[in-house]
């Protein structure tokens, strides 16, 4: 009798320790997703790019900068709520220091822009010319921009994935290291009637009509060329190199 007693209590008191334990682990779940939430919450409080806008390429030293601060009125994004301070700060990436402070403008009297559905608001910090990365933040809304950087050089990494492309673009080229820079492929599209005989559509199996139609550029993004479309490319190019000459430097790989 004494032994089922001792058993009936040692199992309340496992049921009990389990009970306790199953609790202990709930309790502590629901702690640690708060956290995560208000984790979250303050992340996108304070990083919220949508509401500042900056130019992601960046700006020259001496070129009007322009930040665009919006508050959704109309759209897929009207829940989103930003009117922006008198005014924000320019902070260097590298130590959150505040150099420079923005006075914030409205556009058009603060009216809704029918295209966007956005209110528009302007920070011109056009008169700060130090290079170097940064971004903009209104802290008292608790939202800031991307980071964007200041540099005479800024359009150049534009300039040598752009002119890549054109390699990358090539038809009928084998594509190489240490040029093709982890994609390179052989030389494609040359095989039976590809490329090098070519085929009249209207008359196909006219031998007699058979041209080698190798070499210019891919359309876009797929393997078609137009005669119409290349000589607008060729042109751009030309007239690239015309106008700016000392920037096509022998140094994009």
């Amino acid at each position: 009798m004494r032994k089922k007693t001792l058993s009936k209590v040692s199992n309340k008191v496992a049921f009990i320790i389990i009970g306790i334990l199953v609790i202990s682990l709930l309790f502590g779940f629901l702690i640690i997703n708060q956290i995560k939430t208000n984790q979250q919450q303050a992340s996108a409080n304070i990083f919220n790019p949508a509401s500042i806008r900056v130019d992601g390429l960046g700006y020259r030293p001496n070129d009007k900068k322009l930040a665009v601060l919006v508050n959704p009125i109309n759209g897929f994004n009207s829940s989103i709520e930003y009117i922006p301070s008198n005014t924000v700060q320019l902070k260097r990436v590298s130590d959150g220091e505040v150099v420079y402070t923005i006075s914030v403008t409205s556009w058009n009297n603060q009216e809704t822009d029918v295209t966007s559905g956005d209110q528009v608001w302007h920070a011109d910090f056009s008169e700060f010319t130090t290079p170097g990365d940064y971004y903009i933040e209104d802290t008292t809304k608790g939202t800031r921009s991307e980071d964007f950087q200041i540099d005479q050089q800024v359009y150049r990494p534009l300039l040598v994935a752009s002119t890549r492309f054109f390699y990358h673009q090539r038809a009928n080229l084998a594509k190489s290291e240490p040029f093709s820079q982890g994609h390179s492929i052989s030389q494609d599209y040359v095989g039976t009637n590809q490329d090098t005989e070519a085929r009249y559509i209207l008359d196909p199996n006219n031998d007699s009509l058979r041209k080698d139609l190798t070499g210019g550029w891919w359309d876009a993004g797929d393997t078609n060329k137009y005669v119409s479309f290349s000589q607008q490319v060729v042109h751009q190019l030309l007239g690239s190199y015309t106008q700016n000459p000392t920037i096509w430097t022998d140094d994009f790989n």
